[in-house]
């Protein structure tokens, strides 16, 4: 719907995202980039196959943590 949401992030979350943050370089502009055209990611199907492949889950979509999230 385009609309910003803020979210609170957890003790965890943000020690990921700072961990990241000290590994890349300080002039990148985006927090997950890409070879991409825009920079950033924005269709993240290969991170999900290699997601998919770690966990060792077979049938989770995307999706479903999206309605897991909403309810």
């Amino acid at each position: 719907n385009k609309e910003s949401q803020t979210i609170p992030l957890t003790d965890l979350a943000l020690k990921v995202l700072n961990d990241r943050y000290d590994k890349r370089k300080k002039t990148d502009e985006w927090v997950f980039p890409s070879k991409s055209a825009t920079g950033h990611v924005v269709e993240p199907k290969t991170a999900w196959r290699k997601f998919m492949k770690r966990t060792g889950l077979q049938d989770l979509r995307m999706h479903d943590l999206r309605r897991t999230l909403g309810s």
